[in-house]
């Protein structure tokens, strides 16, 4: 099953078509995609360095994409569809793609739940942003997602609410990550 996460929600990229499927497609210049810097220097479907075999796979998705199908955008811009059809299209040369952009998004098949913020933890939950984000690209490279078979998003949040967890239970109202941990 074809999936597409935003770090809080995942959907099934046949919802994602169900909900696209009466909005008339746009041929949109790529310069106008929101995040295509952003994929570019990503590892889009994969924790980071790929296999050989992932690598092939991927290329043969490249390769057959049909680039006459839509990309689909989430109301943010953010690709939820159509990764291998956008770098068919870069390594081509066009310069133009249709773009279905989604008003909303359909429900999502698994939402994360957000935990518990006292009044003191507000300000130690805004600065684990940063920390989930470098602790994602971390993930992303070294392929632990391969390891447990969930998406890196999934995985940094995780770790995150298990830090939120630990400070509401036994730390206090400050998170102090100077911590020795022995094993």
């Amino acid at each position: 099953m074809d999936t597409y996460g935003d770090g809080t929600h995942i959907w099934k990229v046949a919802d994602l078509w169900e909900a696209a499927k009466n909005i008339e497609p746009v041929m949109t210049h790529l310069t106008e995609i929101a995040d295509i810097e952003a994929l570019l220097d990503s590892h889009c479907w994969s924790a980071g360095p790929m296999s050989v075999r992932e690598i092939l796979e991927h290329a043969d998705r490249i390769a057959n994409a049909d680039l006459s199908c839509p990309i689909i955008l989430t109301p943010d811009g953010a690709i939820a569809d159509g990764c291998h059809r956008l770098i068919k299209a870069l390594k081509e040369g066009r310069k133009f793609l249709p773009i279905i952009k989604l008003p909303s998004m359909p429900e999502p098949i698994k939402k994360q739940e957000e935990p518990y913020l006292s009044a003191q933890c507000e300000k130690a939950d805004k600065d684990l942003g940063a920390f989930q984000k470098d602790l994602e690209t971390l993930i992303n490279y070294h392929s632990i997602e391969n390891l447990v078979n969930e998406p890196d998003f999934t995985i940094a949040r995780f770790l995150v609410d298990c830090l939120r967890s630990w400070q509401g239970n036994v730390g206090g109202d400050k998170l102090d990550f100077n911590l020795t941990i022995r094993f």
